[in-house]
């Protein structure tokens, strides 16, 4: 049972972080994620059943689309510089969001002066979150989870 109430409440700041985000609430968004992340890092570590492995490898895939998304919908509506026109597309915001994400950084779109910080919180977000996406998958390939002490 007490599986089932970890896995509520993750869905449930799912949610709401998905919420916020499309709703624009960006500070809140992160708030959430802030939150989710941990939890779920640490409800995933601890279950060795397999289908709570390919639970846990599926919330988060859902966690790194809806924060690329968040961000693209920022980039979106304030717009990103590319070849030195200001652009607020939908594709070129997702680009760009995804090349942030993964710390690429081409360099032939840049983020407009006002939501720097946000690229550059979501470069942090990203590295960080691929390091647990990297071992979530390991965990999930090789089925075995550390043994606590």
């Amino acid at each position: 049972m007490k599986i089932l109430n970890e896995s509520k409440i993750m869905y449930l700041l799912l949610f709401a972080t998905l919420l916020c985000s499309f709703f624009g609430l960006r500070g809140l968004s992160f708030l959430l994620m802030s939150v989710t992340v941990p939890i779920f890092v640490s409800w995933a570590l601890n279950h060795r059943d397999f289908r709570y492995r390919i639970q846990a490898f599926i919330y988060f895939v859902v966690i790194i689309i809806i924060e690329i998304a968040g961000f693209a919908a920022l980039y979106e509506r304030e717009g990103i510089v590319c070849e030195g026109n200001l652009i607020k597309d939908t594709y070129t915001s997702l680009y760009f969001s995804v090349v942030t994400w993964t710390t690429l950084g081409y360099g032939d779109c840049v983020p407009t002066p006002h939501i720097r910080h946000w690229a550059a919180l979501q470069a942090i977000l990203g590295y960080v979150m691929m390091a647990i996406f990297t071992a979530l998958v390991l965990n999930f390939l090789n089925g075995r989870i550390p043994k606590k002490s």
